[in-house]
């Protein structure tokens, strides 16, 4: 039984406890993983989310192995393409190793448009704000760690819009966003 799986980027922060107790407390990754279900029964992916330090978290365990997550994940346009609030995702070019994307996804009144630049690490993808009028702050991470024959996605994001809004229904939509977003990229990948 291994309770210590924890995100590389939450490891010696004040994130590790929060998320272990949230895995404990669950027994996700003490119980049987989705992928050892009963042959024909669907693999149900659970969600966990928790906001700190201005980011939205969102964490799950999927049964697919690292390397099927991030080669799915390589094209950023398709990756955007499974967020619930994604109109449009147009990739725009590299930019040295990162390749740079035109967004246009849900708003308040009017559709919110930014340009990022996405770029690979070690275990996943990095991506920030190259220009917008809606936002004044973006940075999304996504973090794929094996866990036997499963993956832990983790998924970070700290958008801060150009628009006053309460910071708790912000929070409680990235939530729902990422939560759906996740699921979407656990039905995808099983085709």
């Amino acid at each position: 039984m291994r309770l210590d799986v924890c995100p590389t980027w939450a490891r010696g922060s004040a994130l590790r406890l929060p998320l272990a107790l949230v895995f404990a407390a669950t027994g996700t990754l003490a119980a049987t993983s989705p992928a050892t279900a009963d042959e024909g029964s669907p693999k149900k992916v659970q969600v966990w989310t928790k906001s700190a330090d201005g980011y939205v978290i969102a964490v799950a365990r999927v049964p697919f192995s690292a390397d099927t997550v991030l080669d799915f994940m390589a094209d950023g346009a398709r990756a955007h393409r499974l967020a619930p609030t994604t109109f449009k995702a147009q990739r725009l070019g590299e930019d040295g190793t990162c390749e740079r994307l035109r967004l246009t996804v849900r708003g308040l009144f009017s559709p919110f448009k930014i340009d990022t630049r996405r770029c690979r690490t070690a275990n996943g993808y990095r991506e920030t704000m190259i220009a917008s009028e809606d936002f004044e702050a973006y940075e999304v991470i996504w973090e794929v760690e094996p866990v036997g024959d499963d993956s832990l996605i983790s998924f970070r994001a700290k958008n801060v819009l150009s628009i006053s809004i309460p910071e708790a229904l912000q929070i409680r939509e990235s939530k729902k966003v990422m939560s759906k977003t996740l699921k979407n990229l656990a039905k995808a990948l099983d085709g």
